[in-house]
């Protein structure tokens, strides 16, 4: 029943324009719709905007991974959410 989301990225030339929510909520309405009850993703601490945009669409922070990135080396900021 829990859902990993790995991989979502926009073109910067498409960023600001909703692509990434569309996306997102896409995503989501199709991994419900396999019956996942709960989605997990995890972003760099560092990366603001996304950040933002999980926890609009009901993302909570659950946890941090200490070096979990490299090049450059940096913290994941874990995030779940029921579905």
């Amino acid at each position: 029943g829990e859902a990993n989301l790995c991989t979502l990225t926009v073109a910067p030339a498409a960023r600001r324009q909703g692509v990434g929510r569309a996306l997102l909520e896409q995503s989501l309405a199709a991994l419900k719709a396999e019956g996942a009850c709960s989605c997990f993703l995890e972003a760099r601490a560092s990366n603001a905007p996304a950040l933002a945009l999980y926890g609009r669409l009901g993302f909570a922070r659950v946890g941090l991974r200490r070096g979990f990135y490299r090049a450059p080396a940096e913290d994941a900021v874990l995030m779940a959410m029921p579905l």
